[in-house]
């Protein structure tokens, strides 16, 4: 080999090298990548994060425009007021509300696909009852009846601890997200239109089976909070108020800890998905990590092979850990929060 053969060969081996290297590096970079982004996931699925970072005003102070939860007992200005709710009668009397929600249901005909179409009276959400004009045969309509759902609240709701420090949940209708709630039984002669009572359901038309009840007939139920119940609210804290974060603010009786419980509990078919996601992305990149830093032992014959598949199976093991060590132990909950709590709230 020629002196110019020699100096003209050294540099492409060079190239060749830098380029592989270059490639290790940016695998190893994506591999870290994947692994914080499927911890950001996990952390996205815990819809209760916002709530668990805030500050909680029962144990400490809060700048204005911070993430707060405060427990109280509700009181009022004005007490709320529904049409169809004539005159609390007996003991609710003497307890107003400060909020009412009013729960319709309506008889409705609902279709049923199979072998056979079918066609049977139900009681539905008055937000649900089926479009007839869809349905594969005529002479099934359906009414939406008169009543609507709705919430009614009081005015000037505010909660004051056993410190007598107290603050105003200001914050328009639409806004007020209200998890739990107490139920009334009210008399007939309370509600307007009722023919029966049954428990908490009041009927506008009693039934609603294949031989009795009109399609379109109703009935309803009533949630409330009164005054004087222990409440706790999730916002933003603004001054001496708790205002709407990201459009609502939380309502919740009982404690913060409940109010997180409850948060949870109503999205758990949307976290399974997120904790999918997030195992899976931290599965490909702790692969992607490991797999690339035992590059130089995997060229060797069958040892190579015996080590890719070691890699992948005892990556999945420790992906598989991590995530449901994060999700239902809470492992390292707290470092994650501090590095991306800001970015889900």
């Amino acid at each position: 080999m020629t002196d110019e053969q020699s100096s003209g060969t050294k540099p492409g081996i060079l190239r060749q090298s830098a380029g592989k290297g270059m490639r290790l590096i940016f695998r190893i970079l994506g591999g870290i990548a994947l692994l914080l982004i499927g911890f950001y996931v996990l952390v996205w699925a815990e819809v209760d994060t916002a709530i668990q970072g805030a500050v909680n005003l029962n144990a400490g102070v809060a700048d204005d425009e911070v993430l707060v939860t405060f427990t109280g007992r509700l009181s009022f200005d004005l007490a709320a007021v529904d049409d169809s709710l004539l005159s609390p009668s007996g003991q609710e009397s003497s307890q107003p509300y400060a909020v009412i929600q009013r729960h319709v249901q309506t008889c409705a005909f609902m279709e049923e696909a199979g072998q056979e179409i079918r066609y049977s009276k139900r009681w539905v959400s008055d937000m649900d009852v089926p479009d007839s004009t869809r349905f594969k045969q005529s002479g099934y309509d359906n009414i939406r009846g008169v009543l609507s759902s709705g919430v009614t609240v009081g005015k000037g709701l505010t909660l004051k601890d056993d410190e007598d420090i107290s603050y105003r949940i200001r914050t328009e209708l639409g806004q007020l997200r209200i998890l739990t709630m107490g139920d009334i039984t009210p008399k007939k002669a309370d509600v307007r239109g009722a023919r029966h009572v049954d428990q908490q359901w009041v009927y506008i038309d009693r039934h609603c089976s294949p031989d009795k009840g009109d399609i379109g007939g109703q009935r309803v139920r009533f949630s409330v909070l009164r005054e004087g119940d222990r409440i706790t609210a999730f916002g933003v804290k603004q001054g001496e108020s708790i205002v709407a974060h990201q459009d609502d603010v939380y309502l919740s009786k009982g404690s913060r800890d409940m109010l997180i419980a409850l948060v949870r509990s109503t999205n758990d078919t949307n976290r399974w998905m997120f904790w999918c996601g997030g195992g899976l992305a931290i599965w490909l990149g702790l692969y992607i990590t490991i797999s690339t830093a035992l590059f130089f032992v995997t060229w060797i014959p069958l040892l190579g092979g015996l080590i890719k598949g070691a890699a992948t199976a005892i990556t999945f093991c420790i992906a598989l850990a991590l995530t449901a060590g994060f999700v239902f132990w809470g492992w390292g909950m707290d470092t994650w929060l501090h590095w991306f709590g800001g970015l889900v709230q």
